[in-house]
């Protein structure tokens, strides 16, 4: 058994014969304690090719975790590959290539996924991405419509909607990607707060529609109304912004530099509590700092 010339199944004799290169048996010419061969499929089982998967070979996969390869996790680059006969044939014809079908399907050249899949793969052999791992940065995304649609739009900053939910333009604002905004205050805009720059966004018509017609200039409708140029804000602030363009600042985000400051309890308490970095809501709305009372 220790031989590749194995008097065992005739698949073992099989695989001898198929691959002589690998599996060598050579009639000594003289005696020698040694036996010579470059190989054995039991001592050995994980890189054999004529690997049966036994249970001494799963054993072996655990003990040699480095040097032998899961059949189940990389079926394709596995020497113990008892995969179907279209995992195998590709394995030969892709040696050093091939990925595993299962885990990244779409960067294999053994791909056995939809006919989309495979036709992806051989297009973009160097681009594509698993379409279930990450489907918006996909060439093959099988995705939604609206994910389709959005990876053809955004090709080059679409995110994975459910890896990265909240920095997709993709967002289909799920629970998860909401509690994720919380999580991560520093990281991922608030859908409401700032729902046209945010990539959660789940905002309005309005909303949405000025989003794709100011993508890059387009600020919150409601936490900076009057440097937005979606503003649905009222009419005072909508004549604020005409008449201080440069200027004004969100009435509500940072009401006590805002030249159209409405002066709430909140605003003036603030400017006594910030002396030296909020403006004077009265005396000087536009550039002035609060002094501070000797």
């Amino acid at each position: 058994m220790s031989s590749v010339c194995n008097r065992g199944t005739t698949a073992e004799v099989a695989c001898t014969r198929q691959y002589p290169d690998l599996f060598k048996c050579q009639r000594p010419t003289e005696i020698s304690l040694q036996p010579r061969y470059d190989s054995r499929i039991l001592s050995d089982p994980l890189r054999s090719v004529c690997n049966r998967g036994t249970t001494a070979e799963v054993a072996c996969t655990r003990q040699y975790p480095d040097s032998c390869l899961n059949v189940r996790s990389d079926p394709l680059r596995s020497v113990c590959n008892r995969g179907t006969t279209a995992e195998v044939a590709c394995t030969r014809q892709y040696p050093d290539s091939c990925l595993n079908v299962r885990s990244d399907p779409l960067r294999s050249v053994c791909n056995r996924g939809t006919t989309a899949e495979v036709a992806c793969t051989r297009q973009y052999p160097d681009s594509c991405l698993n379409v279930r791992s990450d489907p918006l940065r996909s060439v093959c995304n099988r995705g939604t419509t609206a994910e389709v649609a959005c990876t053809r739009q955004y090709p080059d900053f679409c995110l994975n909607v459910r890896s990265d939910p909240l920095r997709s333009v993709c967002n289909r604002g799920t629970t998860a990607e909401v509690a994720c905004t919380r999580q991560y205050p520093d990281s991922c805009l608030n859908v409401r707060s700032d729902p046209l720059r945010s990539v959660c966004n789940r905002g309005t018509a309005a909303e949405v529609a000025c989003t794709r017609q100011y993508p890059e200039s387009c600020l919150n409708v409601r936490s900076d109304p009057l440097r937005s140029v979606c503003n649905r804000g009222t009419t005072a602030e909508v004549a604020c912004t005409r008449q201080y363009p440069d200027s004004c600042l969100n009435v509500r985000s940072d009401p006590l530099r805002s030249v159209c400051n409405r002066g709430t309890t909140a605003e003036v308490a603030c400017t006594r509590q910030y002396p030296d970095s909020c403006l004077n809501v009265r005396s000087d709305p536009l550039r002035s700092q609060v002094r501070q009372q000797k």
